[in-house]
């Protein structure tokens, strides 16, 4: 017996950008229910700069050889070519991306990460990196003349992409092309997750990007977006206290963090560690979705 007939109005709302604006703006507003966080986003971003990806070895050639095959195959990092850099972080890719183009402007929230990134500008020799420490979401445009001015938008692993406002905002600096970098089917820390279950009880709720989202925007809205997807594998080993310090920061973003609820993170992690170094393996996938505006 077959289902209950689609009706035709339903199927036309799918073709409406306005449906998928409501539905990654529900679906970001279930997932930020209920915090409580003890640290902002600044603080938190602050505290982990400096040992931002020290402990993660990548698999293979690693996501970001594989963003940058992609972008080369499309063309677009050209030595004429400006590119704004989104949460740009520790500079994972800015630096990448620089060695190809005469200028990036890398934006992030966190003053630490900015110098971290900055370092590491200098270091490797890259004077044509911006460093500028600013949230996206207090961002002007206009007031900093950047609507229009990017041949690339670039954001990777990016929080504040995280509705139809904030798409069309990363769209309004380009004047050519944009490029997310994400993880597929939502982003889901996969050892929080399982921290949160052990220590909270329950599911993580994890984050609120989930590619069906933009994409269906952007397609409703007339746009051609290319969805491409890579490995995205790795391991962490680190000391246990190291460990139990990120996680718990972690948690802090989202409740308070108890004694007692400190006590079971250790626990916890303690039961995957050996001789005092926490281990974990990780396989999954990210997603590039890619589009001329």
């Amino acid at each position: 017996m077959s289902g209950p007939a689609v009706r035709r109005e339903e199927v036309l709302s799918l073709k409406r950008p306005e449906f998928w604006a409501a539905a990654w703006r529900e679906a970001h507003e279930r997932a930020t229910a209920g915090r409580k966080p003890v640290i902002d986003d600044r603080a938190f971003w602050d505290a982990v700069a400096d040992s931002y990806g020290k402990y993660t070895k990548e698999k293979g050639g690693g996501r970001v050889k594989a963003v940058m095959d992609f972008l080369q195959a499309k063309g677009v990092l050209e030595r004429s070519a400006g590119l704004l850099d989104i949460g740009a972080g520790s500079g994972i890719h800015t630096l990448p991306l620089a060695a190809h183009v005469r200028e990036v402007v890398a934006l992030d929230l966190s003053p630490r990460m900015c110098a971290v990134l900055q370092a590491r500008a200098e270091a490797a020799g890259l004077a044509n990196i911006t460093v500028v420490n600013r949230a996206w979401e207090e961002t002007d445009l206009a007031a900093l003349e950047w609507e229009g001015r990017f041949d690339l938008v670039f954001a990777a692993l990016s929080p504040p992409v995280r509705d139809a406002e904030s798409l069309r905002k990363l769209m309004g600096a380009s004047k050519a092309y944009c490029c997310i970098v994400d993880h597929a089917r939502g982003y889901r820390n996969p050892l929080l997750a399982e921290v949160w279950e052990a220590v909270l009880g329950g599911a993580y709720p994890g984050g609120s990007f989930e590619v069906l989202y933009p994409w269906n925007y952007l397609y409703a809205s007339g746009y051609l977006p290319d969805l491409h997807f890579i490995p995205d594998s790795w391991e962490v080993e680190m000391p246990l206290g190291e460990a139990v310090a990120r996680y718990t920061r972690s948690l802090s973003r989202f409740v308070p963090v108890t004694p007692e609820i400190a006590q079971k993170v250790e626990e916890f992690l303690g039961s995957r560690s050996t001789g005092g170094v926490f281990r974990y393996a990780h396989e999954g996938s990210l997603c590039i979705l890619f589009w001329h505006v």
